[in-house]
């Protein structure tokens, strides 16, 4: 039970680094829909968007 975040992180073409961070509640009913936050470092207009529309769900068994 209890707040967790989680990251996935992302590296495209060795150069531009992407980070997705969201906070899930552990315990209780599971949540449909996560809010994501998307960082991207070092990005270049080629590649930028690559890895887009993160979704993340928790689901209860």
């Amino acid at each position: 039970m209890g707040t967790y975040r989680f990251f996935i992180e992302g590296t495209l073409y060795w150069e531009n680094r992407v980070v997705y961070t969201g906070k899930l509640e552990w315990g209780g009913k599971g949540q449909d829909s996560i809010p994501v936050k998307v960082q991207r470092f070092h990005s270049s207009q080629t590649n930028e968007y690559m890895i887009t529309d993160l979704k993340a769900c928790h689901i209860k068994n």
